[in-house]
């Protein structure tokens, strides 16, 4: 978030200094590279976004979100789905979480559950259309939401035999080719 790089770690991160694992939040100084924080975080990590002066993570094998403040380090856990892999925030500030070993939903923090039938694993958010697009790992693919309704408008085929596409580990959204 501005001159902030924010970075999940379930690998470790070493910075020659003190190597060896370090998983959870990793705040970045932009400009110079150097890491300002580091935040340890229960669980795998997925996924990070930031809104102001507050990060969300997803914890994959915790079934839950941290909501991160970025100024004190201080979180607080959220419990949200089951293997919550990937997040989206829309303009009104209701979070999706892909929750695909909870039934292939997207659950949001206005306890709405969506179908997405297929695996969501990945999620991205369009200001301009105001939609969240699902990727679907085994159902090989894409749903497309409304965000101010969540009703289903779409869904792309990708293509891909099901259950094969796999290799397609993440997706995200390009604004600039609408």
């Amino acid at each position: 978030e501005g001159d902030r790089v924010l970075v999940v770690s379930e690998n470790g991160y070493d910075d020659n200094e003190e190597p060896g694992y370090k998983g959870g939040l990793l705040i970045v100084d932009a400009s110079t590279g150097k890491m300002e924080q580091e935040l340890a975080l229960p669980w795998k990590h997925s996924e990070v976004d930031a809104r102001g002066d507050e990060a969300i993570v997803t914890n994959n094998d915790g079934n839950s979100v941290s909501l991160v403040n970025l100024e004190t380090g201080d979180y607080e856990v959220v419990a949200l789905g089951s293997a919550a892999e990937s997040l989206a925030v829309n303009d009104e500030g209701t979070l999706y979480i892909a929750n695909r070993l909870g039934g292939s939903t997207i659950v949001t923090t206005d306890s709405e559950e969506l179908d997405s039938p297929g695996w969501p694993v990945g999620l991205a958010y369009s200001p301009s259309f105001d939609q969240i697009f699902a990727y679907n790992m085994l159902g090989s693919s894409v749903d497309v939401i409304d965000a101010s309704s969540n009703e289903l408008l779409k869904t792309y085929d990708l293509g891909i035999e099901d259950a094969n596409s796999d290799a397609l580990a993440s997706s995200a959204f390009d604004e600039t080719h609408q």
